[in-house]
C-alpha cells in the first residue's frame, strides 16, 4: 500500500509529466515518419524562409540603396569641393598670367618709346599711388642718387603725367597733371598756341591762359612748350576735349583728353 502510495505521487510530479510528454512525442514522431508526413513537414520547413527572406530582401535593398546613394553624394560633394578648388587656382594661375603680359606690354612700350626719345630716361617704379585721385600724387623709387631732380618731368607710354615735387636719395614724389598744383607751360601744335596745363576739381586735365580769339578744334594736340628747362618741348600731354569758358571769360579754356589711367601707373620714366 504504501509502494502504492509513492508510485501514484510520481505519476502527479513535475518529472513524471515531462517524461510522459516527451513519450508522447516520439510515439507521434515515429508514426508520422511511418506514415511519410514528415517529409511534408520537412519540405514546409524548408520553403517557408523564403518569403521571409524576400520580405527582408525587398526591406533591406531600398535601405542599402539609400545609405549607398549618401555615400555617393558624399563623395561627390567632395570632388565637388576639389575640382573648385582647382578651378580657383586656375584662375588665380590665369589673372597672374595675364598680368604679367600687361605688364610686359607696358614695358615693351615704355621700353620703346625710351629708344626713340633724345632725352636721358632714368626709369622708375610708382611705389605708391592714390588710387582715389584725392592726393593727385605719387611716390617713385628713384631719388637723387640716379639724378632725379626737383621739377624734372614724368612720363609714362609717352606722354607726360606730371612733374617732380620732392626728391630723396632713393626716392621721391611727383604731382600729377590732375592736380591744380601742376601748372605745365604747353602749346596746342596746330595754332602754335601757349597755355598753361593743370588739373580742375571739376573738369579734370584743362588748359588755360588760351586767347579767346585763338580757334580751338576738339583733338588738336596738346604738347609741353618748353618754357622750364627742366621739361623739354613737344612731349605729348593730350588732345583738345571740350571748350568749358564762355565768350565773356578774359581766356579761353578747354578740357585735354589724356588716355592715361593715372590712378593704375606702375611704370614711369624720369625726364633729364
Amino acid at each position: 500500500k504504501y509502494r502504492l502510495s509513492n508510485t501514484m505521487k510520481f505519476i502527479y510530479t513535475k518529472a513524471f509529466l515531462i517524461f510522459a510528454a516527451t513519450l508522447v512525442l516520439i510515439v507521434i514522431v515515429l508514426f508520422l515518419q511511418n506514415k511519410g508526413y514528415l517529409d511534408r513537414v520537412r519540405t514546409f520547413l524548408l520553403q517557408a524562409p523564403r518569403p521571409v527572406v524576400g520580405a527582408a530582401k525587398s526591406v533591406a535593398l531600398p535601405v542599402k540603396n539609400f545609405f549607398g546613394t549618401l555615400y555617393n553624394l558624399n563623395d561627390l560633394v567632395e570632388k565637388n569641393s576639389d575640382l573648385e578648388i582647382q578651378l580657383q587656382q586656375a584662375h588665380e594661375k590665369l589673372v597672374l598670367l595675364q598680368e604679367y603680359q600687361n605688364q610686359n606690354e607696358i614695358l615693351k612700350n615704355e621700353l620703346g618709346f625710351k629708344n626713340k626719345s633724345s632725352n636721358t630716361l632714368v626709369p622708375c617704379t610708382v611705389l605708391i599711388v592714390d588710387p582715389e585721385g584725392l592726393t593727385d600724387a605719387i611716390v617713385l623709387n628713384c631719388g637723387s642718387k640716379l639724378g632725379v631732380r626737383l621739377g624734372q618731368a614724368v612720363v609714362a607710354q609717352n606722354h607726360l603725367v606730371g612733374k617732380i615735387a620732392y626728391v630723396g636719395d632713393d626716392t621721391s614724389t611727383a604731382i600729377l597733371i590732375t592736380s591744380p598744383q601742376a601748372n605745365i607751360d604747353s602749346r596746342v601744335i596746330k595754332t602754335g598756341e601757349l597755355g598753361l596745363v593743370s588739373g580742375s576739381f571739376n573738369s579734370g586735365v584743362v588748359i588755360d591762359r588760351l586767347s579767346q580769339n585763338a580757334p580751338l578744334d576738339k583733338t588738336d594736340l596738346v604738347v609741353t612748350a618748353g618754357i622750364n628747362s627742366l621739361i623739354p618741348k613737344n612731349i605729348v600731354i593730350g588732345q583738345i576735349g571740350d571748350t568749358i569758358s564762355r565768350q565773356t571769360d578774359l581766356f579761353k579754356k578747354a578740357t585735354v583728353v589724356s588716355p592715361i589711367q593715372f590712378n593704375s601707373l606702375e611704370f614711369v620714366f624720369v625726364v633729364q
